[in-house]
C-alpha cells in the first residue's frame, strides 16, 4: 500500500520513470519529503507550506497535494484521497486504514496483499467482461444471420409471388389486347356490312323505278334513283312489249356510291311472258 498509493501519485507529477520512482520504498515520511526533492530537481513545481506541500507536473497537469495533521497525512491524487498515519518515529503505518505491510516482493518491487487482490479481482473481472461480450457478440452474430436468413427467405418468396402476379397480368392484358382487336375488327366487318346492306337497298330502289311497264308493241325507257343510308345509286331501265304476242322483255343497270361506299355498278335483264 506505501508503494502503490504514494509512489505512483508521485509517478505522475515526476519526470522521473514509474519504474525508478515505484522502486522507492516509502516505509517513513521522510522517505516521502526526500523524494519529493528529487522529484523538483527534474522539474517538478513544488510548493511548500506550513501544513501543506505541493507537486506540480506543468507537462502533464498531474497534481498531488500533501497534508499534514498532527500524526496523520493526506494525500491528494486529482480526485482520490489518501489517509496516511505515522508512528512517533515518522514511520507510515497505516494507508486509508490498513496496516502498511509489505508482504510480497517481485523483482525487487513490493506488493501489497490488497493491491494484488485488487488487480487480480480487476483483472478477472475484464476477462469475464471479455468473455461476456464475445458471448453477446456471438449471440448477436447467430441472431443477425437467422433474421438475415428469414427476411431473405420471405423477400425471395414474395419476389417470386410478384413476378408470378406480373406474368399473369402481363398475359391478361395481351388477351385483352387481342380482344379489342377482334373487337375493332369485327365493329369494322359490320360497318362494311352495313354500307354494302346500304349500297343494296339503295340499287333496289333505283332499278325498281327504273322499269318503265309497257303494252303490246311499245317501247319504253325509264331512270330511277334511291338512297339508303350513305350510299346513292342511279338506275336506268328498258322495257319491249313484242306486238301480238304475250312476251315482252326488261332491262336495267346501276350505279351505286356514296361516302364509305364502294362504288357498285350491276345490271340485268329479264324476259315476261303473259297468260
Amino acid at each position: 500500500m506505501k508503494k502503490s498509493i504514494i509512489a505512483l501519485a508521485l509517478a505522475s507529477t515526476s519526470f522521473t520513470s514509474v519504474a525508478a520512482v515505484a522502486d522507492f520504498q516509502y516505509v517513513n515520511v521522510n522517505d516521502v519529503m526526500n523524494q519529493i526533492d528529487k522529484a523538483e530537481k527534474h522539474g517538478a513545481i513544488v510548493y511548500r507550506g506550513e501544513k501543506a506541500i505541493s507537486v506540480h507536473n506543468p507537462l502533464t497537469g498531474q497534481k498531488v497535494v500533501f497534508t499534514k495533521n498532527g500524526d496523520k497525512y493526506k494525500v491528494l491524487d486529482g480526485m482520490m484521497v489518501h489517509d496516511l498515519e505515522v508512528d512517533s518515529r515518522g514511520s507510515i503505518v497505516k494507508v486509508n486504514g490498513n496496516e502498511a505491510h509489505i508482504s510480497v516482493s517481485i523483482d525487487d518491487k513490493e506488493m501489497i496483499d490488497s493491491e494484488r487482490a485488487e488487480r487480480d479481482a480487476n483483472r478477472n473481472s475484464s476477462a469475464n467482461n471479455a468473455s461476456d461480450i464475445r458471448k453477446i457478440r456471438d449471440e448477436l452474430d447467430k441472431n443477425s444471420k437467422a433474421a438475415y436468413d428469414v427476411v431473405e427467405k420471405e423477400y425471395t418468396a414474395a419476389a417470386k409471388h410478384v413476378a408470378k402476379q406480373d406474368a399473369r397480368i402481363t398475359t391478361l392484358e395481351q388477351d385483352f389486347s387481342k380482344m379489342a382487336q377482334r373487337q375493332d375488327a369485327l365493329e369494322n366487318r359490320m360497318d362494311k356490312v352495313e354500307k354494302k346492306m346500304d349500297s343494296v337497298m339503295a340499287g333496289v330502289h333505283a332499278v325498281t323505278n327504273a322499269r318503265p311497264f309497257v303494252q303490246d308493241g311499245q317501247t319504253a325507257v325509264g331512270v330511277g334513283t334511291g338512297f339508303a343510308g350513305s350510299a346513292q345509286s342511279v338506275a336506268i331501265g328498258a322495257a319491249h312489249s313484242f306486238e301480238d304476242s304475250a312476251w315482252s322483255m326488261s332491262a336495267s343497270m346501276n350505279v351505286t356510291t356514296g361516302s364509305g361506299v364502294k362504288t357498285n355498278v350491276s345490271g340485268g335483264v329479264g324476259a315476261h311472258y303473259v297468260f
